[in-house]
């Protein structure tokens, strides 16, 4: 079963269906849908990577996305399997969270 995102930078879009159907060898998905975070279309970010992952451990996946500014947000999932919360910086000790990525 291959499991993936498929991503763009303007706009960024996934499959619905973030499950490939059928034949291994030729996987298909559903039609492409535009991501939001609190209401609005996530394109600001330059180069963004998004995944999903549990990253508050409380059974449910955060949308995770770093940017090539070295920054990462994190957003809840809201009403739809394409849909999260505003996206909001990670902080670390009380500081915004931030790698360098050169």
């Amino acid at each position: 079963m291959i499991r993936t995102l498929l991503f763009s930078t303007l706009p960024l879009v996934a499959s619905s269906s973030l499950v490939a159907q059928g034949d291994p060898a030729k996987p298909t998905f559903a039609p492409l849908v535009e991501l939001k975070a609190g209401g609005e279309s996530i394109t600001e970010m330059m180069y963004p990577s998004p995944v999903l992952h549990d990253i508050d451990r409380d059974g449910i996946r955060e949308l995770v996305i770093g940017d090539i500014f070295g920054h990462i947000r994190v957003g809840e999932p809201a009403d739809t399997a394409t849909t999260w919360s505003k996206l909001t910086k990670v902080h670390a000790n009380d500081e915004i969270l931030r790698l360098n990525n050169w």
